[in-house]
């Protein structure tokens, strides 16, 4: 500016042999002036600000993909033996599918309660919504794996069914959290933070099926179940003393907007419906496809390339992260 200034002084000072030259100086000044003003395409931006502008930045972003991963890992890492060992007890095709579907179902009840939960703050917060989530998915998929030892049909079915409900309880409140506490800490970069969680939750859903096969061909039906469970519990503590007090503010008043009223907005019940179509051509093949190929190898095979078309593009689309945020979908593919 004080080059700016110079100049102005000097057009004011200087003697111009014509018209034409005093124009010229004046016009020159006047342009090297505006050269240091904001552009109007930059008036009223914010300037752009790194997704991981501290070491707690990064902490607790990684800390939100973990927890995805290994949430969604939870929903697929039964896919390459269940079905064949209910097949094996005389469970129908029908019902398995149902036991492949009860965990999305629930947690499409259970998310608006645990979004409740989590509004509110004072009394809740996201991240004692998160803990009990963690913990209840992953102790239910520790008991779950005792359901290998039972013979029957029926009690098989049964303790299927409220194993995997609890584990969508857990599920629908720890999803719910990452996605409270992603919003609450990144604002400025919301497109890019929950696209990287959707990435995540690619990665989960892929590793889920490969632990499944490996673990089950290692070591029966437990194993890949107990693996995963304790996977879900051991974090616990450290996410607590890493997430201690993050997003929480006792004074914060959320304005209450039911899904309802959300669902009224033709742009939600668009993209609603859009999930739900998706949904039915992700997850119809997972409750009948393991039965008919004789290699876990194969299965894993054609189940992580499919996983992988989803979570690749994720971090640039940026979207990922309205997926059970108003409907769920997975229920009506695998039924």
């Amino acid at each position: 500016m004080e080059r700016v200034d110079q100049i102005h002084a000097r057009s004011d000072s200087i003697e111009p042999e014509s018209f034409d030259d005093q124009l010229h100086m004046k016009k020159a000044a006047n342009n090297l002036s505006d050269s240091h003003e904001l552009s109007p395409s930059s008036v009223g931006k914010a300037t752009p600000q790194r997704l991981l502008r501290s070491p707690r930045k990064v902490v607790i972003l990684a800390s939100l993909c973990l927890i995805t991963a290994l949430s969604f890992e939870t929903l697929t890492i039964i896919a390459p033996f269940v079905p064949r060992e209910a097949e094996a007890k005389g469970v129908s095709t029908t019902v398995v599918g149902l036991i492949f579907g009860i965990d999305p179902f629930v947690i499409f009840l259970c998310t608006p309660l645990c979004g409740c939960m989590v509004s509110s703050i004072a009394k809740y917060g996201p991240n004692t919504v998160l803990f009990v989530g963690m913990l209840f998915d992953g102790a239910s998929l520790i008991l779950f794996g005792f359901c290998g030892r039972i013979s029957g049909a029926t009690a098989f079915v049964v303790l299927s069914f409220l194993l995997r409900s609890i584990s969508a309880f857990g599920g629908a409140a720890s999803e719910t959290s990452v996605l409270s506490v992603v919003i609450a800490e990144f604002p400025d970069n919301l497109g890019m933070a929950s696209g990287l969680i959707e990435t995540f939750a690619g990665v989960g859903m892929s590793l889920g099926p490969v632990l499944g096969g490996v673990l089950y061909t290692a070591g029966g039906f437990q194993l890949p179940l107990f693996v995963i469970g304790c996977s879900m519990i051991l974090p616990i503590p450290v996410l607590f003393r890493v997430l201690s007090n993050e997003g929480k503010n006792p004074g914060q008043k959320e304005a209450s907007f039911s899904v309802a009223k959300a669902l009224k907005i033709p742009a939600v019940f668009i993209v609603a419906s859009c999930f739900v179509t998706a949904g039915i051509m992700y997850t119809f093949l997972e409750p009948i496809l393991g039965p008919y190929l004789e290699k876990v190898s194969t299965f894993l095979l054609i189940r992580t390339a499919e996983d992988h078309n989803q979570e690749c593009p994720s971090p640039t689309l940026g979207l990922g992260f309205v997926r059970r945020l108003f409907l769920e979908r997975n229920f009506v593919g695998n039924v």
